[in-house]
């Protein structure tokens, strides 16, 4: 089974709605802004800093706040897939929702899967 069917499985077994294009890109970049959040928790020295760097992975979790915000007020019947109050600290678990979200912004705009997408690209540039 591609990695496509089993999270149109989840999204079946959850009663999760396919997102529209515009939502599914607010979506992906919702789950970038919890990735950033997960990577300053887990990096407290560099959180703990004030850079250039920091200041681009906070701006990073703001968007995506913002992005949240704004697709959830798009339509009310929303099932998240996880709790948005809850600060996010397992990076595995972002780049995992991260994946998930791309391939339905990529299925959204009528896309072949993500990772179908980068292998062909991959072997133009090798070309």
């Amino acid at each position: 089974m591609t990695l496509r069917r089993e999270i149109d499985d989840y999204y079946a077994k959850r009663g999760m709605e396919e997102p529209d294009q515009l939502e599914s890109l607010l979506w992906l970049l919702s789950e970038v802004g919890e990735l950033a959040e997960a990577y300053l928790a887990n990096h407290p020295a560099l959180s703990a800093g004030a850079n250039s760097v920091v200041d681009s992975l906070r701006a990073s979790v703001d968007a995506g706040v913002q992005a949240e915000s704004c697709v959830v007020s798009m339509r009310e019947t929303w099932v998240r897939n996880g709790e948005r109050n809850v600060t996010k600290s397992d990076i595995s678990s972002e780049v995992a929702d991260c994946c998930m979200m791309l391939d339905r912004f990529a299925k959204a705009n009528s896309m072949d899967a993500p990772s179908e997408l980068l292998r062909r690209k991959m072997e133009r540039k090798l070309r």
